[in-house]
């Protein structure tokens, strides 16, 4: 790639990330929907809204982690979430399948920024465990 074309491409994505990060307010809701039958888990849904507070608040494009926890509470798996820019629900097939876990821990690491929404599941476990 010619220099002068690779330092264009640079510009272009500062830009385009100044726009949605930096020229935006508002922090978004970001929770999972897993389903899970016989110790699988049979579906995977990440879900995020707009908060109704901050000016031109939009959905952004981030990576999270979210951490597997077995039933003595140590951490069996990690992996990315890459949230969409433009769709507020969409599915993670290559989580169908996997074992599922004790727990979940959502924005494991806290590389995310949003409001995690833990959910009830492991919310009870956190109550009782931690």
């Amino acid at each position: 790639m010619d220099a002068a074309v690779k330092q264009l491409k640079i510009e272009d994505d500062f830009v385009a990330w100044s726009d949605t990060w930096l020229k935006t307010a508002g922090c978004n809701l970001i929770w999972h929907d897993v389903t899970e039958a016989e110790g699988k888990i049979t579906k995977f849904v990440v879900n995020q809204k707009i908060n109704e507070h901050g000016e031109k608040n939009r959905l952004r494009k981030q990576k999270y982690k979210v951490a597997f926890y077995d039933d003595k509470m140590e951490i069996i798996d990690t992996y990315d979430i890459t949230t969409k820019d433009d769709q507020e629900t969409f599915e993670i097939p290559e989580m169908v399948g996997k074992d599922a876990p004790f727990a979940y821990h959502i924005n494991y690491m806290n590389f995310g920024f949003a409001k995690f929404v833990i959910d009830p599941k492991s919310l009870t476990v956190f109550e009782s465990n931690l």
